[in-house]
């Protein structure tokens, strides 16, 4: 674990947030993007508390396969380094602890390195610790709200240099939470995890982006056969209720805002 005083001093200094609770900013190196296949390679966290103070943890794992040479070109890290690293499930309860009672934050956090977390935590029988309510902020999502690019290159537009060490876990840790704190200022965010994450739904209700309540209160799709079209729940159950069904049975995060609609509406679930 090579984290620096200078580093930590680093993190605790970009960030300016009121924090309710602690936030915890990580980046994760794998031997790929597919979360089926791909192992992680390297761990970078920093558990930034209410108060101000930060502790990182940096980390490289053994994968316990061969790091692909594409892989080894962007971050440095190679197969042979690895053979001296510790497997994930050696490391996972030292570094579950900065992961307690804390929010999360990472550049396309959503999309790739939670996943991938998850993933790699159920294979060896672990899992996140609470809160289960713990807000999640993904800085590329917040950036495509306001404007779109690469995280190197979106810190140096705003901090005027380029980014050192750009694909090495805790880089990429620092530079995210330099950019949350300018991107907090310049957008004119709320000073808050729960603030952002609650602009940043847009009036959606799920992260996902695929349902959203209008101006009158009816629930709306966003996705599938009839997201173009942005048909109501109320229309679906009119004239597609075939395809009102497949959706209750299919899609289980979306199950609960279509039962708590349909119930609004007057009908059960099981009436459909």
């Amino acid at each position: 674990m090579s984290t620096t005083t200078k580093q930590t001093e680093t993190i605790a200094d970009s960030l300016d947030l009121r924090l309710s609770r602690p936030l915890c900013v990580f980046d994760l190196e794998a031997t790929g993007t597919d979360v089926d296949t791909d192992r992680i390679i390297q761990v970078g966290i920093a558990r930034i508390e209410p108060g101000g103070q930060a502790d990182t943890f940096d980390q490289k794992i053994d994968p316990k396969r061969s790091v692909p040479s594409e892989v080894e070109a962007l971050t440095g890290i190679t197969t042979q380094e690895l053979t001296f690293a510790p497997p994930l499930e050696d490391v996972a309860d030292y570094m579950l602890s900065y992961f307690e009672g804390a929010d999360l934050a990472g550049y396309n956090l959503k999309s790739y390195d939670l996943p991938l977390l998850e993933a790699e935590l159920g294979r060896i029988g672990a899992e996140l610790p609470p809160p289960e309510d713990r807000e999640v902020l993904d800085i590329y999502e917040m950036e495509k709200y306001c404007r779109s690019l690469s995280l190197e290159a979106v810190y140096e537009r705003y901090t005027g240099v380029e980014l050192e060490g750009a694909h090495e876990a805790l880089a990429d840790v620092i530079g995210t939470t330099e950019v949350l704190s300018r991107q907090v200022e310049e957008f004119g965010l709320p000073g808050t995890v729960e603030g952002i994450a609650e602009e940043m739904s847009d009036g959606y209700l799920d992260e996902k982006r695929r349902l959203y309540r209008d101006e009158d209160g009816a629930m709306r799709l966003d996705f599938g056969k009839f997201g173009d079209q942005n048909r109501s729940l109320e229309w679906v159950l009119k004239n597609e209720p075939d395809y009102l069904r497949w959706m209750l049975e299919e899609i289980d995060d979306l199950r609960g805002h279509f039962t708590d609609r349909l119930e609004e509406l007057g009908y059960k679930a099981a009436d459909v």
